[in-house]
């Protein structure tokens, strides 16, 4: 597992006082009092059962189901049974966490300034059988873009830090037919260009944003490990409204939602036959791919 932001859940998901939060065999539970919504490691110091299936939420502690021991939630809590904390991000929908405090490249600060001008639009979730950091990896494969997903040409990335230790990256993709969310048709071709812009937080979390650069639109895509392996996606839109209250349009939703949709189906087909553990021999083009695994080591846990 990596360090660094993990989205665990859809807001609309979280039905209970306690919902299981598992990042690959890290243990977490949701805790919701009403107030707020906070992750804290799930496994009993007691004797090791997962406090959020079948566990009860009592005047801020949590009865454990097999023992009845009653744990305070935070490790300032008094003794002897207690578990820690995480940090955690409950906006625009999606349910982010920050195990042990570790990597902060500024997820929170983002997307709250993204809010004042963009309205927040949970899509789908789907599973993986590949870790989340391939599935990240995929903004970087500039020959990926061409072979599976049919760029009409390999574009030329741009990969530069970002402030707080983010990883962004900068290109153009060329395609034949237009999007509804954005992009400029070439006068002298019948190419139409779009803007994309990559800001990667974690291993795990990546957003990007397409097409108008007066209007952008932005999909954040999480992948966070599941405890048997693979990962879990999840896709959330950020559409440009200039700070409107009302609902964002809803066919720029669809368009952005069905080409998202569309893309995973298609790396799916790799995916499913990729052999992870295979040796990996890179080339000159897959130096943006090289400059992300370099950034991922730094989250290795």
């Amino acid at each position: 597992m990596n360090a660094g932001w993990h989205q665990v859940a859809f807001r609309r998901d979280i039905e209970a006082e306690l919902t299981a939060a598992d990042i690959g065999p890290h243990r977490l539970m949701l805790v919701d009092d009403g107030r707020r919504l906070v992750a804290y490691d799930a496994t009993c110091p007691h004797r090791g059962t997962h406090l959020a299936y079948g566990g009860e939420l009592d005047d801020g502690v949590v009865v454990c189901p097999f023992h009845g021991r009653r744990i305070g939630l935070g490790l300032d809590q008094p003794p002897p049974y207690c578990v820690a904390a995480h940090p955690t991000c409950d906006y625009g929908g999606s349910v982010f966490v920050l195990p042990h405090g570790e990597h902060d490249t500024g997820l929170p600060e983002y997307l709250a300034s993204l809010a004042e001008t963009h309205c927040f639009v949970p899509t789908f979730a789907l599973d993986a059988p590949v870790p989340p950091e391939l599935v990240i990896e995929n903004v970087f494969d500039t020959d990926h873009f061409t072979a599976v997903h049919g760029i009409s040409r390999r574009p030329v990335m741009s990969v530069a830090a970002g402030p707080l230790g983010r990883l962004d990256v900068e290109a153009q993709f060329e395609t034949v037919a237009p999007r509804l969310w954005g992009g400029e048709r070439d006068g002298a071709t019948t190419l139409v260009r779009t803007r994309f812009h990559a800001r990667v937080f974690s291993p795990g979390v990546v957003a990007t944003t397409l097409g108008d650069e007066q209007r952008p639109q932005v999909v954040i895509t999480a992948a966070t490990a599941r405890p048997g392996g693979g990962c879990t996606i999840r896709v959330t839109l950020a559409v440009w409204d200039e700070g409107d209250p009302g609902p964002p349009d809803h066919a720029t939703v669809m368009a952005l939602a069905t080409d998202s949709r569309l893309a995973f189906e298609q790396d799916m087909a790799i995916w499913n036959h990729l052999d992870v553990h295979a040796a990996n021999h890179l080339d000159d083009a897959d130096r943006p791919v090289a400059a992300f695994r370099e950034f991922c080591r730094a989250f290795a846990t």
